[in-house]
């Protein structure tokens, strides 16, 4: 409660009128730096989990062995989504062709993770 307490008053309700003794100052502080650790953790993770669906999805896709030609627009997506191409940049089923060729011929990896 003292690292959220940001005036006199919250400070005296979180101290129940006590003294603010250094033990205190140093646990507000570290109780700060944890939750930014754990927000940072928790982003870390969502996008793992992200890419790990993204690696299953592509691999399903890969699996069907269909000519790169024939490949749908939503196929065509999850792949590049792999590659992490955002939606935005992807344009037209020709585009995101071309894009996926791109990546075949250079035998670019996709982003790894850690499980």
């Amino acid at each position: 409660m003292i690292a959220k307490a940001t005036t006199h008053g919250q400070l005296f309700c979180a101290t129940g009128g006590t003294h603010l003794t250094s033990n205190d100052m140093l646990t507000a502080f570290e109780s700060k730096n944890r939750e930014e650790d754990i927000k940072k953790l928790q982003q870390s993770k969502k996008e793992q989990q992200f890419l790990e669906k993204c690696v299953v999805e592509e691999n399903e896709i890969l699996a069907n062995n269909k000519p790169v030609a024939e490949l749908s627009v939503v196929e065509l997506e999850e792949l590049l989504l792999m590659h992490q191409i955002p939606k935005a940049k992807k344009g037209n089923k020709n585009d995101k062709l071309v894009k996926w060729k791109e990546i075949l011929l250079s035998k670019k990896i996709p982003s790894s993770f850690d499980i």
